[in-house]
């Protein structure tokens, strides 16, 4: 039945801020909204041929591809309202009333942007990294003097004095599996420098390979170059250079090797394998675990012999204790590997070349154009650069400062409230006429859907002082550098984690800044997060009618909650534990359901590079799109969890939704489409 749109209409509240987070009513936002459907709807294609094309086919059409950006859709263009937004913040002076913590975030940015400073000491604070950690051989050659410890024992060390993890392996402390209101020590396999393992595989001629060895290589001898200029001292021969960095590659092409693909890794029991500490001597007598353990917890936590260690990849670990031994002929290729994964710093501020001078930063410019295919793209604006490490570094005083100065707290608060309330329910009611499913299974599932927690917008101890001093209460030290300042803070946040081992869970705790246009479901907290960055225009537009809303953020909870019941969700129970709560004939016939869209996913192939889907690489994606148990088994491509949200709001309320300019002609449904389509493109 069709939703009669523009009789008796509700008159709008203007928001106190409009879509771009300017002063102003609703009316911009809505001209906005308008434009942004209109200009991507085509019209001429036929939407029972092509719903897609006929609500999207024009969107590229009509936007401008940034010359330094690969890809354009509707989440990197808020993403690029974000960063504006974040700069126009930290951007402000600092004044003498600001907190502790407004200071920090105000300065490591300014900080960030000081580039004349970076050209004169940056390679000054890279130099004094590495000699903390007993220096680098490419860069002091023969003058490099060998450490007296084991390669284990320098990991350590590593990690200790910069909070630097995942190099040849990576240890956490997190939930534990099995019982998810304690924390355990886990170790894995680490992240890899190229991203993807497949390229590895190829072997060292693999052009994404030469190209990343080529990397370090110039690296290495512009650090050098630096360093004899302004130092006089001896930097990196070229030769030596290329040669070891070469022999970096080599190991950790043999790592690599020995390491898990990622669509093996989607099975979390798979990775709970389960030892005490003292055991791992007998499984791994190669690797002194034990050692490396109490070295990194020194003087924080008592680690015993029988504190639990989950191992997640076994296979690794058997592997590289063959090829990580303490021969001597390894030591200086296992340190050069460090120096190696340390410029990737932890892989997530792409390594050192934020802290480089801008002059050394050139093979960090090659590297991403030959891996990308973007050569006469220009660098990265520097300002876009600081606001990304600042959010990523100092994520709670960012993320404050952004919903203060730009997140209508109860108002947005209130909706999603309203929104997740609507949407659990619908998802409930699916669960409950699902004819594939037992009863007792059922009754687990429902009670799982039910103790979703949904945390919206920020944590609240982001307006609590005494929390906030404890946690950023740190001042900026007179002339320290940004790297020096960068290794604190991490190596605080480390140190914090640490910490956690045998203390009861937090589940309070956001792991990361609530100015983040993200949303994610994590099944070991059973809760999902929904930050204050994606909240705002097109997701989230305080004011406009709900089919918008609901089809633009609706969807994307929808999305996330779906999460609980993918292939990896499915498998931990309402408390977040690792847990088979499923009935076997229901577990065998959920699975098959599984393969099926698998295979559907699978069967779709992308002309223009001649390959196929991996249907099951992306089933969590895929179930979760199409928007939840019910829909993804019975293959109908559509969030149908959030259009029946939608409609069961309209059974509660009398009032008529008013029509969109220029789409007068359309239902309330089919402008929930429009909507869901333009959120998903």
């Amino acid at each position: 039945m069709k939703t009669e749109l523009r009789n008796g209409a509700a008159p709008w509240l203007p928001p106190k801020r409009n879509c771009l987070g300017r002063l102003s009513g609703l009316e911009l936002c809505l001209v906005i909204l308008v434009l942004l459907l209109l200009f991507a709807l085509s019209g001429i294609i036929n939407p029972c041929d092509d719903f897609y094309e006929f609500a999207c086919g024009n969107y590229g059409l009509n936007r401008n591809l940034p010359a330094n950006k690969p890809l354009r859709h509707t989440i990197s263009d808020v993403q690029s309202r974000l960063n504006k937004q974040v700069k126009s913040i930290l951007q402000m002076p600092i004044i003498e009333t600001d907190s502790t913590w407004d200071k920090l975030a105000k300065g490591y940015y300014q900080k960030c942007l000081d580039e004349e400073e970076l050209e004169r000491s940056g390679f000054r604070a890279i130099k004094e990294i590495v000699d903390w950690i007993g220096g680098w051989p490419t860069l002091q050659g023969g003058s490099w003097k060998e450490w007296n410890h084991t390669w284990e024992e320098q990991l350590a060390i590593v990690m200790n004095k910069t909070g630097v993890n995942a190099v040849i392996l990576e240890l956490a402390v997190t939930h534990d599996p099995s019982n998810s209101s304690k924390s355990v020590i886990e170790l894995d396999q680490p992240k890899w420098g190229v991203g993807s393992r497949w390229p590895y595989l190829m072997g060292p001629d693999d052009p994404m390979i030469k190209n990343y060895t080529n990397l370090m290589t110039l690296t290495a001898i512009a650090l050098g170059t630096l360093i004899e200029e302004k130092l006089s001292s001896a930097g990196a021969d070229p030769e030596l250079a290329k040669q070891e960095m070469f022999e970096a590659m080599e190991l950790e092409l043999k790592l690599v090797n020995f390491s898990a693909e990622d669509m093996v890794r989607r099975d979390p029991e798979r990775g709970n394998n389960r030892y005490q500490l003292w055991q791992l001597k007998t499984h791994f007598p190669m690797i002194d675990f034990n050692k490396y353990i109490k070295k990194v917890f020194h003087d924080l936590v008592d680690v015993s012999p029988n504190h639990t260690v989950i191992m997640r990849e076994i296979e690794y670990f058997t592997g590289i204790q063959l090829t990580c031994n303490s021969e001597q002929k390894y030591l200086r290729i296992i340190f050069n590997f460090n120096k190696k994964d340390l410029y990737y710093f932890n892989f997530v501020m792409t390594g050192f070349s934020p802290f480089l001078p801008p002059s050394a930063r050139e093979p960090f410019y090659q590297f991403k154009a030959n891996q990308t295919g973007m050569f006469n793209s220009p660098p990265p604006d520097r300002w876009e650069d600081c606001v990304t490490l600042s959010v990523i570094m100092v994520d709670m005083p960012v993320g404050k400062l952004f919903v203060e100065h730009f997140f209508e707290k109860e108002r947005a608060m209130a909706k999603m409230t309203e929104l997740t309330t609507y949407l659990k329910g619908e998802f409930i009611k699916q669960l409950h006429i699902l004819d594939w499913m037992d009863d007792g299974t059922r009754r687990r599932a429902v009670e799982k859907a039910g103790m979703i927690e949904y945390k919206n917008g920020f944590p609240d101890v982001l307006f609590n002082d005494t929390w906030m001093d404890k946690q950023w209460g740190m001042s900026i030290k007179p002339k320290e550098y940004l790297l020096h300042l960068t290794i604190r803070i991490k190596l605080a946040r480390y140190i914090e984690e640490l910490l956690r081992l045998d203390q009861p869970l937090d589940r309070t705790m956001w792991y990361q800044s609530p100015a983040q246009v993200d949303a994610y479901y994590a099944p070991n907290n059973n809760e999902m997060i929904f930050p204050a960055g994606i909240m705002q225009f097109p997701f989230l537009t305080l004011g406009v009618p709900n089919y918008i809303t609901y089809g633009m953020v609706g969807a994307v909870i929808g999305h996330e909650v779906s999460h609980a019941f993918d292939d990896q969700g499915s498998q931990y129970d309402e408390l977040g534990n690792l847990n088979d709560w499923w009935d076997a004939e229901t577990a065998e016939k959920f699975a098959e359901k599984t393969r099926c869209f698998a295979r559907q996913y699978g069967s779709i192939k992308v002309v223009e590079a001649g390959i196929h889907l991996n249907g099951q690489l992306s089933l969590g994606e895929n179930i979760a799109d199409n928007g939840g148990v019910k829909t993804a088994f019975n293959q109908i491509p559509v969030n149908i969890t959030a259009i029946k949200a939608y409609k069961a709001w309209r059974s509660n309320t009398s009032m008529n939704e008013p029509a969109l300019p220029g789409f007068q002609n359309f239902t309330s449904e089919q402008m929930f489409f429009l909507a869901y389509a333009n959120a998903a493109q």
